[in-house]
């Protein structure tokens, strides 16, 4: 709060929030919405239980009542890879992470912590584009599949009708994923620059975008994906 009050129309950092346990999480977030920060991040690996089981409700209701959009960030939860600066390992391990967030949006979508609560805004930070088409075709295919059998909760509308309506996927530089934004939504997609990170496209962040696929998109579009959508989110004038 401290750092954003230097040049408060021009730096909006998000509140990290402690996940060990969810009604930390729910103190500090409330702590956040009075310092007038825009949003908050929560770690999926840091608790016992991922944030999308029953212990967290309290925290989401929270974030109902607050309207902040919260991120869920890249982090630890690969398996067989680990980083390792110098080696082959590290390409292989960036290469791959963004799809560690496909349980997340999973469990979100699924759990009806999203359906219930709908001003709570999930943004997937640094998840990348390519996958989320399949992933939220495979969820509107289960949804239908498993409707009967689902005991605890059943969705009263499509995943992707969820997702439509609450989440956003923040993503770098692709290709295939950009060609892809018509499946996920135009709303739905942030570019960021990932500065100062080793993927990042600065200093030449205007020459990626032009070069990308996202001008084929329209000029509306692409005011919308590097602007507007972000701005629109963390009420940015």
């Amino acid at each position: 709060a401290e750092f954003n009050r230097v040049a408060p129309n021009r730096l909006f950092v998000l509140g990290d929030l402690p996940c060990h346990d969810p009604k930390a999480a729910r103190d500090e977030l409330l702590r956040a919405a009075k310092l007038g920060l825009r949003g908050a991040i929560v770690h999926q690996f840091q608790g016992a239980d991922p944030v999308f089981e029953p212990s967290w409700d309290a925290f989401w209701d929270a974030v109902q009542e607050t309207g902040l959009p919260i991120s869920v960030h890249l982090g630890p939860g690969t398996h067989s890879l680990r980083a390792q600066l110098g080696s082959w390992r590290f390409a292989a391990l960036v290469a791959v992470v963004p799809m560690q967030l496909d349980e997340v949006l999973a469990g979100m979508l699924f759990s009806g912590i999203l359906e219930q609560r709908p001003r709570v805004r999930l943004v997937l930070g640094e998840a990348g584009l390519g996958w989320v088409p399949y992933v939220l075709e495979r969820c509107d295919h289960e949804h239908h599949k498993y409707y009967e059998s689902t005991l605890d909760h059943r969705l009263s509308m499509l995943p992707s009708e969820i997702f439509a309506r609450q989440v956003f996927v923040t993503y770098e530089d692709e290709k295939l994923g950009v060609r892809l934004i018509p499946e996920i939504g135009v709303r739905n997609v942030m570019w960021a620059s990932d500065y100062p990170h080793g993927d990042s496209t600065w200093p030449h962040s205007r020459r990626a975008i032009a070069a990308s696929p996202l001008a084929a998109l329209g000029a509306d579009a692409v005011r919308r994906i590097v602007c507007d959508n972000a701005a629109e989110l963390y009420g940015i004038a």
